[in-house]
């Protein structure tokens, strides 16, 4: 089993299922991780099976209670892989849905393989959506309040994972019936219009469970613009081999805009991330330039070297600026 430690953490080079026997139980603040979906990728025996119950119960046992978990996985499998969870003992809280543009229809047209009779029909609709469970170690006691106390996780960090408006300006709301508003937020207006949508908070939009790509077709889709969801662009060729000698040939890098996001969002200050599907390290990366620390597992050597070259690149770019 090999290692390599930063100040911000530990990546190890094994079968994951070897490594977390050795973590401490109830130690790890978060999960943020993109395991395999199972859809049988040619040339990937890794991607043959989604993980069972019993895995997620070993994950189970090292998150703190109220531990919060954001586990990707496919449209076609995001059922199992949430029973899953459930079964190891998580709390399903929601789904985040990452929508984007680039997608391609994993069949061909069957006229060209069958008959002309059925040009134009295939089995599969083109892919534009992948879904990240969101769930939770059960709370100590069912309480909240006992568990942030204990152990500062349960809650779900939604200031810092706002939608900003630069463009937001406060009033004063009028009281209606009983009721007191208070001071509201309104993006370019000087004055309230009952027509148009006001902010709680001038940190911006409360964040939901819908992120996209920032792509063209996905903002059309929204008569009023989407710079109300969160966006975090498909990796880039820029992104994926920064810092590194060889070629980034993962075939499933995360963008890490995405994955700094979604690690800010269930973690609390000062916290340890697992991932025990380390891949091309992209989340090692968002929780260096988040200021989390880091735990995770990749068993294919090729894999582990790109994430240690991803990393001290990250770590060489905090030294320079």
């Amino acid at each position: 089993m090999e290692t390599y430690t930063t100040d911000y953490g530990t990546i190890y080079l094994s079968d994951n299922r070897d490594v977390l026997p050795l973590l401490e139980e109830n130690s790890i603040d978060a999960m943020v991780t993109d395991p395999p979906y199972g859809f049988k990728m040619k040339y990937s025996e890794w991607d043959y099976n989604i993980p069972t119950v019993d895995f997620w119960k070993e994950t189970l046992r090292v998150l703190k209670p109220g531990a919060f978990a954001l586990v990707a996985s496919g449209t076609r499998i995001q059922h199992r892989m949430a029973t899953n969870l459930e079964n190891a003992g998580f709390e399903i809280r929601d789904i985040i849905a990452f929508v984007y543009s680039c997608g391609y229809p994993k069949t061909s047209d069957l006229g060209k393989s069958i008959s002309e009779k059925w040009s134009g029909w295939k089995t599969t609709i083109k892919p534009a959506m992948e879904l990240w469970t969101l769930a939770r170690k059960p709370l100590i006691n069912n309480s909240i309040k006992d568990n942030l106390n204990e152990y500062s996780t349960g809650a779900l960090n939604i200031d810092a994972c706002r939608i900003y408006n630069k463009n937001l300006k406060p009033w004063k709301k009028t009281e209606k019936g009983n009721h007191k508003y208070g001071y509201a937020y309104h993006p370019g207006k000087d004055v309230p219009d009952d027509n148009v949508r006001t902010y709680s908070s001038s940190k911006g939009r409360e964040p939901c469970n819908f992120i996209y790509d920032g792509s063209d077709e996905v903002e059309k889709l929204f008569p009023n613009n989407a710079s109300r969801f969160f966006y975090g662009a498909k990796i880039n060729q820029s992104e994926r081999n920064a810092g590194i000698s060889i070629e980034n040939d993962h075939p499933t890098v995360k963008t890490l805009s995405l994955t700094k996001y979604l690690v800010k969002l269930i973690t609390p200050p000062n916290g340890i991330v697992l991932d025990p599907f380390l891949g091309s390290g992209t989340t090692a990366i968002a929780c260096i330039e988040e200021n989390f620390h880091y735990i995770g597992i990749e068993q294919d050597a090729h894999y582990f070297d790109i994430c240690k070259q991803r990393i001290n690149h990250c770590l060489n770019q905090l030294t320079l600026f």
